[in-house]
């Protein structure tokens, strides 16, 4: 997968562990990318189980995390 797109993912999600209760829209203003891009960008971190989301979807809710960042975090992306 491209490294770019996993720069993005760990960016993400290190946005998520610093920010609780944010939502989407704050993270695309911050990273600056189209909302569809992060919400494929969450969509991995949860089906890896980084993730998951609190709340009711309709109301409004937000991602936590389920596991704790690090500097080397990887995603199922960096699989070749």
């Amino acid at each position: 997968m491209d490294e770019g797109v996993n720069e993005g993912v760990n960016e993400l999600l290190n946005l998520i562990a610093n920010n609780p209760g944010r939502r989407t829209p704050f993270f695309e203003e911050r990273l600056n990318v189209p909302v569809k891009t992060i919400e494929r960008w969450l969509k991995l971190l949860k089906d890896n189980g980084a993730i998951y989301f609190k709340g009711a979807a309709k109301t409004g809710g937000y991602w936590k995390i389920i596991k704790t960042p690090t500097k080397n975090t990887r995603c199922e992306t960096d699989k070749k």
